[in-house]
Formats: structure tokens, sequence, C-alpha cells
């Protein structure tokens, strides 16, 4: 009994091992410059310009896991730019406020996880490409995603009232290792801030790139907003062509087209019809100077749904 009794002990002890944090010396890591300080605190009040913190460039350890670590030598760690493919799993700390995709792009990694730890109460800015890799969505974290947006091999998708988008930090002319020293602001009516569910029409004139949703081999077929979202911009579902069901709820107050065609909000080439459900009572007000659905794409009842709110074919 007594022998069993030691064999668990050292079996967890083995297990605690493998899953404590990694050490300090598998990181590489440089403090934040005054520009991406101010960039991270447009967004997030609880970032202070004047305290240090620090952003891990590389991983050199070897685990399987990577958990990344809230401080380094008594500094905050709020931001990460590595990627890499020997590891499966990264955990998130609440500290990170940037979180660069830390899969290298365009290679499948079909067991990769991240994980998000602990009380989460500060914003995420996230690599859109990080979507694909948690097992169950983060739904109630306040996230600003940047770039094209992937969710994997899944048919149906709600989007969070809590997420937001923002032009890809590339197309602002930044290194993969250097974050943004700015933040693309629009203004509309009464409604001024940062990006929410849209993209201002400023995108189009300075070469940044909308968001987009992005599919995989699977094809998403629904696409729900939650009620809560108030934005849309036009293209952001462009490229969904196997989409079947789009639903907008009450609380949709605005969908942004823009000046060209192909700024549609959902793709003109759909392998079938779509099917648009508007929740009773929506008001939302489309934008007069673009178009958003392909006609010929949707469903009878769909057309007369988007008549009934204001909606006018072109």
């Amino acid at each position: 009994m007594k022998k069993n009794l030691i064999l668990v002990f050292l079996a967890l002890i083995s297990t605690a091992f493998c899953f404590a944090a990694n050490p300090e010396s598998d990181f590489d890591y440089v403090f934040l410059n005054n520009y991406e300080k101010g960039w991270l605190a447009q967004v997030e009040p609880s970032v202070d310009k004047a305290k240090d913190y620090l952003k891990i460039t590389k991983y050199t350890g070897k685990s399987k896991i990577v958990d990344i670590p809230k401080e380094i030598e008594g500094y905050p760690v709020i931001a990460t730019v590595f990627f890499g493919s020997d590891f499966n799993k990264v955990i998130v700390p609440e500290s990170i406020i940037y979180l660069g995709n830390p899969y290298y792009n365009m290679v499948e990694h079909p067991n990769a996880v991240i994980e998000l730890s602990g009380s989460r109460n500060t914003v995420l800015i996230m690599d859109g490409e990080c979507f694909q890799y948690f097992k169950k969505l983060p739904m109630e974290t306040k996230i600003l995603t940047f770039g094209d947006i992937y969710f994997g091999n899944v048919s149906s998708i709600t989007w969070s009232k809590n997420w937001k988008t923002n032009p890809h930090p590339y197309d602002m002319g930044m290194g993969i290792d250097t974050l943004p020293s700015y933040w693309q602001f629009y203004k509309r009516k009464k409604i001024t801030g940062l990006l929410s569910l849209a993209t201002s029409e400023l995108t189009n004139t300075s070469g940044f790139t909308r968001p987009q949703i992005s599919e995989h081999s699977g094809g998403i077929k629904e696409f729900i907003f939650e009620e809560g979202c108030e934005e849309i911009t036009g293209g952001f579902l462009g490229r969904c062509s196997h989409l079947e069901k789009l639903v907008i709820p009450k609380s949709m107050k605005f969908i942004f087209g823009g000046k060209a065609n192909w700024n549609t909000l959902c793709s003109d080439y759909l392998y079938g019809k779509l099917d648009i459900e508007i929740a009773p009572g929506c008001q939302v007000e489309f934008d007069n100077r673009g178009f958003y659905f392909p006609e010929n794409k949707l469903t009878i009842k769909s057309r007369k749904r988007l008549q009934e709110v204001g909606y006018k074919f072109q």
C-alpha cells in the first residue's frame, strides 16, 4: 500500500513538472518602445506609458506546451510576436494584451491549440488567424482582431458582440516583430471611435486591407451576428462562398458598403442560395454608396426581409 502511494505521488510530481510554466530562459524578449506602448494604451487604459513592459520575440525552449510567463525579472509581459511549429499548445495569461499568431502562417497545424488562462479584464488584441486554434471560442473576451480571420474547419460561426476588427498592422508598414504605432479611426454621424464591426471609408484610399472572414476546406455555411453587434463592414463575408444562412440581430444599426462593388457584404460567388434572417424590430441602416448582397443569389424571403428594413436593390 505504501509503495503504491509513493508511485502515485511521483506520478503527480511528474505531471506537475511537465505542465509547469516555461522558465524565463526559454524566451527572448525586449522592452516595448514608446510608440508601441502608446498604440496599446489607446484601447487598453491599464497600459501606463510611463512604465516598462516586455514583448516576447522568440521561443527557444523544447517543450510542446508554451506557457507564456506573466512577467520576466519583475517586468510585465504584455505582447508576443514569436511563432514556430515545434509546439502544439500555447497558454496565454491575462497579462497579454497583444497576441501575434504563434504558429507559422500558411502551414497546417491540425493539433495546435491556443488557451486563455486566468480571469481577463483587459482587451486582447489578436491576430485573426488565432481564432482557428481555440477549442472553444472566447465569446466573453473583449477582442480587437486584425487581419483576415480564420475559424478553421467549422460550418457555423457566431460572431461575438465583444469582438471588433481593425486593418492588419503589416498593412501599416510594420514588420512581423513590431507593433503598430497607431490605430485606424473612423467617424460616422454620432458614432466616433475605434472600428467596431466596420472599417471606415479611409481604408479604401489609404492602402489598408479590410478584415475578411476566410474559409478553410469545410466552408462556412452559417454566420450569426450575436445580439449586441451594431456594425458590419462591406466585404466582411466576401470570401465565404459556401454561405447559406446569415443572421442579423435586432441590435444591428449600420452596415457599411463602400465605394466599389467588391465591397459587398457577401460573396458574389455563392455556390447556392443565401437566406438572410433579420430579427424583428431591427432598424439597421445601409450606407447608400455601396451594395451588399448578390440579389440573384438571395432567397425570395430574404429579398422581402431586406426591403422591409429599407434596403434598396440596385
